[in-house]
């Protein structure tokens, strides 16, 4: 009973990963292309997946201490491979193909949004780089002495942007 459970939310858990790494692609697309509105619709996409991963893996785990609390398996010894090998055929050949098709899929997932986190990097050093060539340098960086310091008239102070109040 559980472990048909357990195969439908791994099942579920395989599809959310897959959907997610489709969005972290298409991620990859929107940086590249510096279309900022369709990156804030996709983040939020992007959210709702991961909450429904983040249910579905509670939803896993609570199944699984259930199991092994009945079995009186240690909590050291509480994970899905364990779990694995208490179980008979055929649910434990499709736990093991179903475990093995979600970390590759994770795995997937996780080298693209590595590029996308380099990506998003990169696209904030040009951002910082021509904010540094736009804006003007101050003259001293350190404190001074004000008295010793010459006077200058008819200077104004400028900010990050003009405006006026």
């Amino acid at each position: 009973m559980s472990a048909t459970k357990i195969i439908d939310l791994l099942r579920k858990l395989l599809t959310l990963h897959s959907a997610l790494h489709q969005l972290a692609m298409k991620k990859t697309e929107i940086l590249k292309t510096g279309d900022i509105p369709s990156l804030d619709e996709h983040l939020k996409e992007e959210q709702k997946y991961i909450l429904a991963i983040r249910q579905i893996e509670h939803e896993r785990v609570e199944i699984m201490q259930v199991e092994f609390h009945r079995l009186g398996t240690p909590q050291s010894d509480q994970t899905l491979t364990k779990y694995i090998e208490t179980i008979n055929e055929p649910e434990r050949t499709n736990l093991i193909q179903l475990q093995q098709e979600l970390v590759e899929k994770i795995t997937q997932l996780k080298t693209q949004n590595e590029l996308n986190q380099q990506l998003t990097s990169q696209s904030l050093q040009v951002v910082n780089m021509t904010l540094d060539t736009i804006l003007p340098k101050p003259k001293e960086l350190n404190y001074g002495n004000p008295l010793n310091a010459p006077q200058e008239k008819n200077t104004q102070r400028r900010s990050m942007f003009d405006s006026q109040a």
